[in-house]
């Protein structure tokens, strides 16, 4: 004979299906999924989360914060002398008065050792003339410094944690941004909303390193004012060893950027070169000016 079920089996079993799905229907309602940054990257991930940011911007690991890098400081220096603008000083065996120097970097990237180059992750959108030389808008990386005498510096955010062992930086301004026209920016304190520091035609861009000095320190001579541009080929790319090494969601610290104004000048005589001979020489002499220690 066959088995028969009885209803108190049954009625076991329909009880139990009503509480599964009573269950399933709590759960259901009741489950919220969490929003938070997801990036590992970031310095705040959220370990936690399963949705990511742009559903929910109220969560309080939203947005994504990213590492920021920054030179934690700057040392300006004049043959081993702090520098102060609008000082005298002695430059191998000839007195000068500098009144001010300032310069644009930009184009930071760092080597990592498996062999990529990293660079940051901020952008601006710019005006900026094309191949054809004609406006339009593109969308550039956003790490351009204007130094003068800053005590530290954060040039942008960057995800890519690891080792790394060189790093790359202009300066001056790389094309197509120096063609950007400062009125054009609507961040009034962005480097490249400076009109100072540019030489009025988007065909000539900025003024990459500007010095202001009295040759003779006996008079009160008119000062000079040497702008170096893109027109007398002064933009200059650098690169150098670099040995850091950032663990993951961490600030990346490129440690000191020290800057030593004398050898811009080196091999210049003051008394007789002319500004053309002295910007020939400040070009040639400018990868001795910057290094970095970390």
């Amino acid at each position: 004979m066959g088995k028969t079920v009885s209803s108190y089996q049954l009625t076991v079993t329909s009880w139990q299906l009503a509480v599964l799905v009573i269950a399933c229907l709590f759960f259901t309602t009741c489950y919220q999924p969490e929003s938070g940054c997801l990036d590992v990257e970031a310095k705040n991930f959220e370990l936690t989360a399963d949705e990511p940011c742009d559903s929910d911007n109220s969560a309080t690991s939203c947005p994504c914060i990213y590492p920021v890098l920054s030179f934690d400081e700057l040392n300006y220096i004049v043959e081993k002398v702090d520098y102060q603008p609008d000082a005298f000083y002695r430059i191998d065996t000839q007195y000068i008065r500098i009144q001010s120097i300032q310069f644009y970097l930009s184009g930071f990237q760092f080597r990592s050792t498996s062999g990529e180059w990293i660079s940051v992750e901020d952008t601006i959108s710019l005006v900026v003339l094309n191949d054809e030389n004609q406006l339009e808008t593109q969308l550039l990386t956003d790490d351009f410094l204007l130094v003068n005498q800053q005590s530290s510096i954060d040039i942008g955010a960057i995800k890519q944690h690891g080792s790394f062992d060189s790093l790359r930086f202009v300066v001056g301004i790389e094309t197509p941004a120096n063609s950007a026209a400062p009125d054009s920016i609507t961040n009034t304190s962005h480097p490249l909303a400076e009109t100072d520091m540019h030489t009025g035609s988007q065909e000539t861009g900025y003024v990459f390193n500007q010095f202001i000095f009295h040759r003779d320190t006996l008079s009160e001579t008119t000062a000079i004012t040497i702008n170096l541009t893109a027109t007398n080929s002064s933009l200059m790319e650098l690169k150098m060893p670099f040995s850091y090494e950032t663990p993951i969601g961490t600030d990346f610290s490129l440690g000191t950027l020290q800057v030593d104004h004398a050898k811009w000048f080196d091999g210049i005589n003051f008394v007789v070169d002319t500004e053309a001979i002295m910007i020939e020489k400040i070009v040639a002499n400018t990868p001795k000016v910057f290094s970095v220690s970390n």
